[in-house]
């Protein structure tokens, strides 16, 4: 409910300023923007950046689908073995 009302307020604020408040998808790629400071690149740099991050997120959610619980399945035959 706090959050809530602090972006009511949020909101107030900004519209007395004439400012528009930030819409999440915009709000979340500049602060990417700003962590990383890919803000000082070129468009075309951003595409290439962003195009590589994209990529390598796809990399670790289809390793981490197929590979992981078959690793997992693995080491915990393993601990039953030795235990035995």
């Amino acid at each position: 409910m706090v959050s809530q009302n602090s972006a009511d307020l949020m909101h107030v604020k900004n519209s007395a300023k004439g400012l528009k408040p930030m819409g999440f998808f915009k709000r979340v790629m500049f602060q990417l923007e700003m962590q990383n400071g890919i803000y000082l690149l070129e468009w075309w740099e951003k595409l290439i950046f962003n195009t590589i991050v994209v990529v390598g997120l796809l990399f670790l959610m289809y390793t981490t689908v197929f590979y992981l619980p078959g690793r997992l399945q693995s080491v915990a035959n393993d601990m039953i073995e030795l235990s035995s």
